[in-house]
């Protein structure tokens, strides 16, 4: 039988726990930060801005919590971050990623609170041209879209 220097038997279970448990079980609690490829086991990345991509349900751990609607900044605004999520999922957009149009999120949670940036325009404006020139617009409320866009 070896025996084994109660200061290295410590010394081995913290190296075995830094080097190898810790980096199996790190980012465990965000798993859902994106979702993997069946494949590789890699998160998913849209193939056109080469961005991973952040799934709704990770947003709204955070956006879709009830008892934490409000947050105040540094500056001592109070701003509203609670979304409703049955809303969203009921609404035009419910079945578009909240980082299509939050397009500076890449991350969650993001530490600092990310500068309103949303892509209205790129999608919007092309279906809006689109409705324009059909003989049967289905799309009439871009208009109203399109109006405050350019407000």
């Amino acid at each position: 039988m070896i025996r084994v220097a109660p200061n290295a038997l410590a010394w081995t279970l913290a190296a075995l726990l830094c080097f190898v448990i810790s980096p199996l079980t790190r980012g465990a609690e965000d798993a859902d930060d994106a979702e993997a490829t069946p494949e590789q086991g890699a998160p998913a990345v849209n193939p056109k801005t080469g961005k991973r991509i952040i799934p709704n349900k990770r947003c709204l751990k955070c956006h879709g919590d009830e008892e934490e609607q409000t947050e105040e900044r540094d500056d001592g605004t109070i701003v509203n971050i609670y979304i409703h999520p049955e809303q969203l999922e009921a609404s035009v957009h419910g079945k578009q990623l909240c980082v299509s149009c939050h397009t500076n999120v890449t991350k969650v949670p993001h530490k600092e609170p990310p500068g309103i940036a949303v892509g209205c325009v790129e999608c919007h404006q092309e279906t809006w041209a689109e409705d324009q020139a059909s003989q049967d617009p289905k799309h009439e409320r871009l208009g109203v879209v399109i109006q405050q866009i350019e407000s």
